[in-house]
């Protein structure tokens, strides 16, 4: 079982003096047997590159808290500006941008050798942080070579498992990649509970469980 703090709660530990014990660049952040880590999301708004490429920034923050487990948000450095365009397009980009940048991702992702990632993993395993998880959430306009490359991806980043945030009926056309990748798939819970195609309700977890092994 992995913990992960999110951003708003890091703060709070680092000010009570709870995350005083993994501070100074600890190698294991175990507390009571449990691993205790970070969405790399959480850094997000730290200062990095002009190429925009958050690694090593990632991996010095990550490294400075003295956390040793993670969960990687994808996709992860040069691409991380096109990925926000294409799912949270901002109220002044016109359709074209947008349809641009979700081109772009969708080249990206097909085109991006995996020894790409394989080199992130490496740069991760040199720190001594463990990536436990791969954050990919499936969309509705992915393609099923898309849905297939993230499983490509976690694998290539050493992730056991992936976490998405989608519906039913994208899990649906990802469950035989699960399978064909013998990986799991956590979906994020969301709180529309008028929408039963939402993941937000014991229910629709329990469909969600039966499309898979």
């Amino acid at each position: 079982m992995r913990f992960y703090v999110r951003r708003r709660d890091f703060g709070r530990l680092t000010l009570t003096g709870l995350a005083a014990p993994f501070l100074g660049g600890l190698a294991d952040s175990t507390f009571g047997g449990v691993p205790l880590g970070v969405q790399t999301y959480s850094f997000r708004d730290l200062p990095r590159p002009q190429d925009a490429n958050a690694i090593d920034v990632l991996i010095k923050a990550m490294t400075d808290c003295g956390l040793s487990d993670c969960g990687v948000v994808g996709p992860t450095g040069r691409t991380a500006r096109t990925e926000c365009r294409a799912r949270y397009p901002g109220h002044t980009e016109v359709e074209r941008v947008r349809l641009k940048a979700r081109e772009d991702l969708r080249a990206w992702r097909s085109n991006t050798s995996l020894d790409y990632f394989r080199g992130i993993k490496q740069k991760f395993d040199a720190a001594g942080i463990t990536i436990y998880a791969y954050n990919y959430s499936f969309s509705a306009d992915m393609t099923d070579a898309e849905i297939d490359r993230g499983f490509e991806m976690a694998r290539a980043l050493g992730a056991e498992i992936i976490t998405a945030s989608t519906n039913l009926t994208v899990a649906k056309r990802v469950a035989p990649f699960a399978d064909k990748h013998r990986m799991i798939v956590a979906m994020h819970g969301h709180s529309n509970r008028t929408d039963p195609n939402e993941f937000c309700t014991p229910e629709s977890f329990a469909v969600a469980m039966k499309m898979s092994k």
